[in-house]
């Protein structure tokens, strides 16, 4: 844990509950295991992959949605949701109080 993150950033990432979530969502050993390796992606590849959403979030907004045709694992209705979470997601926030 120390070489990529302290066990600071990791409590306000709050990172222990969500490990914790995670193995509890696992069914066999071998998941659990595998789940509780799992570490916070560096902030640089963060950075990168949300530029490739935000790309596309553009595109989607501007009515040019990517052809999802050859995707077989997106569940019926699944791509609704995908835009309902687009337009909250270009929604003003409330002011803060």
């Amino acid at each position: 844990m120390k070489d990529r993150f302290d066990k600071r950033i990791l409590d306000i990432l709050e990172w222990p509950l969500i490990e914790e979530k995670i193995i509890s969502l696992c069914v066999s050993d071998s998941a659990k295991r595998l789940a509780s390796k799992l570490k916070p992606v560096p902030e640089s590849k963060v950075k990168v992959q949300m530029k490739k959403i935000s790309a596309m979030k553009d595109l989607i907004q501007r009515g040019n949605a990517p052809q999802l045709s050859g995707i077989s694992d997106i569940g019926k209705g699944e791509f609704s949701a995908l835009m309902s979470f687009f337009r909250l997601s270009s929604s003003p926030l409330p002011p803060k109080e």
